[in-house]
């Protein structure tokens, strides 16, 4: 957890709200929106941590629909994620983890602004190790096996905030307790 990343939510919230041209990995009830954001809402997200342009890859709302899931996978050209909540029931969904026990398959639906070739790769047997429900933000390494429930009524929207793929989860939470993540 990282409960001292400040932000406002309600700004947040605001601007993912409006955003009407989301793209998604997946299909049917299991799918996960992306999207490019604007300039002005990705400078407020990195404005919150210390040397932005050197650490972070990319910014972008996600969008979960109620009573949907993300299924089991590892994710596209990015390894450590700072997702940040933004709005939605965060008590009653969460993010699962899994052991990495079934072989992989590419993920055939991708959305347009996926870049670099396409890296993700579904586990849709893989066995559950754990889940965590956040309503402050977490850090952790998106290969690793993982998916979301939302099983709520309510959307749920998180940033993410994607580290420079030469950063480990180790080398994110060291800079974390030495005081030199965050602003």
């Amino acid at each position: 957890m990282i409960d001292t990343l400040i932000y406002d939510t309600e700004k947040l919230k605001a601007s993912v709200q409006d955003i009407d041209n989301w793209q998604y990995y997946g299909i049917g009830r299991a799918r996960l929106g992306i999207t490019r954001w604007s300039d002005s809402d990705t400078k407020y997200v990195a404005s919150k941590f210390k040397n932005a342009r050197t650490i972070i890859s990319a910014i972008q709302p996600n969008l979960i629909h109620p009573y949907e899931r993300v299924l089991p996978h590892t994710d596209h050209n990015r390894r450590i994620t700072c997702n940040i909540p933004v709005s939605g029931d965060f008590k009653n969904s969460y993010v699962k983890f899994y052991e990495k026990d079934v072989k992989g398959t590419i993920n055939n639906y991708i959305p347009d602004v996926a870049s670099d070739g396409n890296t993700s790769m579904n586990y849709h047997n893989a066995t559950p190790i754990g889940k965590i429900s956040y309503t402050t933000p977490i850090c952790f390494d998106t290969q690793d096996v993982h998916g979301v429930d939302n099983l709520t009524s309510q959307p749920r929207y998180i940033i993410t905030v994607s580290f420079n793929l030469d950063l480990s989860y180790e080398d994110i939470l060291d800079m974390y307790n030495a005081g030199e993540l965050l602003q």
